[in-house]
């Protein structure tokens, strides 16, 4: 039984082709957008204290801490559509600063893909995400 797998293992790998994903990304694109609309919610911070009361029925105390962190949001329309850049991409707080409501800027951006190759040639890309880069 071994030595039919063994068989059947080996004409496999020579038939098939060798199949490998990688993760891939276009040259810098550009495009024309709006900014629609400039985001900025500032920081707060908010304590409480607030009974607590467990399966025993004993009573307690619970103090409550809350930090939310400031946050800066650009809002862009583009021929595709509305996209936001906010805190978790770097340069929210930049763009915040730098452009005004209304202003025509160009983009720019890479798209990321992850592409299957066989044997060297591609036969299947997915579309990722879209890295921002710039908007000036």
């Amino acid at each position: 039984m071994k030595k039919i797998f063994f068989i059947v293992f080996v004409f496999s790998m020579l038939f098939t082709g060798c199949i490998e994903t990688k993760r891939e990304s276009s040259e810098v694109l550009y495009e024309k957008a709006t900014v629609v609309d400039l985001v900025y919610t500032p920081s707060t911070h908010g304590s409480g204290i607030s009974p607590t009361i467990d399966m025993n029925l004993d009573l307690g105390v619970s103090f409550t801490s809350v930090d939310v962190e400031e946050r800066y949001a650009v809002v862009f329309q583009c021929q595709h559509g509305k996209f936001i850049i906010q805190n978790d991409q770097k340069q929210a707080k930049e763009l915040w600063n730098r452009l005004k409501q209304g202003q025509e800027v160009t983009v720019s951006y890479k798209e990321e893909f992850e592409t299957t190759y066989d044997d060297g040639k591609p036969i299947a890309r997915k579309l990722l995400k879209y890295d921002f880069l710039d908007a000036k």
